[in-house]
């Protein structure tokens, strides 16, 4: 192979690869403002990690993965659905909508006035709220 091919090869694949990182970063989703230290903040979190065991505990064989969306759909359906059913997390994925998560239930929360024992006895009767 000659050097015009090598680089006609290197500016293919370099090409393809701006492409590829284009179209995986091209998704939109909104953004929710999160206070970490207001109550529906520390509700949310705490709602987060009810969750997280109640998910391990219901399935025991659920992967990492597996029991992040759980345990988001637990605390709150809506707000999962709005910005992860679009584009689900993969494997190895950063997830930057985490605030946004928490930001979104955060608003529910608040709008809803679920405080920490409300949530908590949904967890024990889904019907409750």
């Amino acid at each position: 192979m000659g050097f015009k091919q090598l680089l006609w090869i290197a500016f293919a694949l370099l090409s393809l690869l701006a492409a590829c990182s284009q179209a995986s970063s091209s998704y939109v989703f909104k953004r929710y403002q999160l206070k970490k230290k207001n109550r529906w903040a520390k509700t949310v979190r705490s709602a987060l990690q009810s969750c997280e065991q109640s998910c391990r505990q219901k399935q025991p064989n659920l992967d990492e993965l597996s029991v992040l969306e759980c345990s988001r759909k637990c605390v709150s359906s809506d707000c999962y659905h709005e910005l992860y059913a679009p584009d689900p997390l993969e494997p190895g994925e950063v997830d930057v909508r985490s605030n946004s998560f928490k930001g979104c239930a955060s608003a529910e929360f608040k709008t809803k006035g679920i405080t920490r024992a409300m949530f908590n006895s949904r967890l024990r009767d889904p019907d409750e709220l």
